[in-house]
């Protein structure tokens, strides 16, 4: 494999494509930041960025795992549209 040239990449929206995107780019060596965008607290729903249960089995299927793709998630950051941020402790 060649050496690696490092650069910057954005991926805007955490679904299932932004993060696959992401995982790509950073297999190449890219620095990649991913965004995420809610109307409302994501507290509901888990994450704003979060593995569903279906990708989890998909990626089973494909003979990997979740662990292998994510990382845990200790603390979440809200972005207010005036620029206020709110940090809390993601749930267990």
């Amino acid at each position: 494999m060649g050496e690696r040239n490092a650069f910057k990449a954005l991926i805007i929206g955490g679904s299932v494509g932004g993060l696959a995107a992401a995982h790509e780019l950073g297999s190449v060596g890219a620095d990649v930041a991913v965004y995420e965008r809610s109307a409302g607290r994501t507290e509901p729903r888990g994450a704003g960025i979060v593995m569903q249960p279906e990708v989890e089995m998909l990626l089973e299927r494909l003979g990997s795992s979740a662990r292998s793709v994510s990382v845990p998630l200790h603390e979440r950051q809200q972005l207010h549209i005036h620029g206020e941020a709110e940090r809390y402790k993601a749930p267990n």
